[in-house]
């Protein structure tokens, strides 16, 4: 049963605006239009973008919760992430929407890996059947959004492999597919290579 999109873990927010940047938003804007952040016929949401705030600095911007079937989001869907605690299952954030349920994954990804600035979280079965044949990925029992995948995430970041890909599937997360780079721009780019090779 999908269940994407649900929350995991405790929610501390500050109601209040943020002011992401706009390369965020027009990176969101890509892959909404390649349909690799969307809704599915059930009405639930998928996929997700976010952008470090700063390099050396742990908070970052993400798209808020069950937006992904909104075509153009503005600065009020998406929130800023200012702590983390994969340990306690919890998270502090500002924003006037709830963060996306992927937040603790794209944590694990800022913190293991200081220089990347920018993640996407994308479903796509023909790219996720192939990075599964491909490369390592996050094991097939752990369900996404916990922070077993959160500790999934951060040892699959230690495979150099994944490191110069800078992608990777997620086994138990089906259709979930996580990109990095030191942009969001290279984040998007990596998944829309893929995208054409399996065209």
């Amino acid at each position: 049963m999908q269940d994407e999109g649900y929350i995991k873990f405790r929610v501390h927010r500050e109601h209040g605006p943020v002011v992401p940047k706009q390369e965020l938003l027009r990176c969101r804007q890509i892959l909404y239009r390649a349909g690799l952040i969307g809704m599915y016929p059930n009405g639930i949401g998928f996929g997700n973008i976010s952008q470090r705030v700063q390099k050396g600095n742990p908070t970052f911007w993400i798209t808020a919760t069950a937006t992904g079937g909104l075509e153009r989001l503005s600065a009020n869907e998406v929130v800023l992430i200012e702590k983390c605690s994969p340990q306690t299952n919890e998270l502090w954030c500002k924003g006037t929407r709830d963060p996306s349920s992927e937040s603790m994954t794209h944590y694990m990804v800022y913190n293991t890996l200081p220089e990347q600035m920018g993640i996407a979280h994308i479903h796509h079965k023909a790219m996720w059947k192939k990075l599964l044949d491909s490369l390592p990925s996050t094991p097939a029992d752990v369900p996404y959004g916990t922070a077993e995948m959160a500790q999934a995430v951060q040892e699959l970041l230690q495979v150099p492999q994944i490191k110069r890909a800078g992608i990777f599937a997620m086994a138990g997360h089906d259709e979930g597919i996580l990109s990095f780079g030191e942009s969001p721009e290279k984040a998007v780019k990596n998944i829309m290579q893929l995208l054409e090779e399996c065209k």
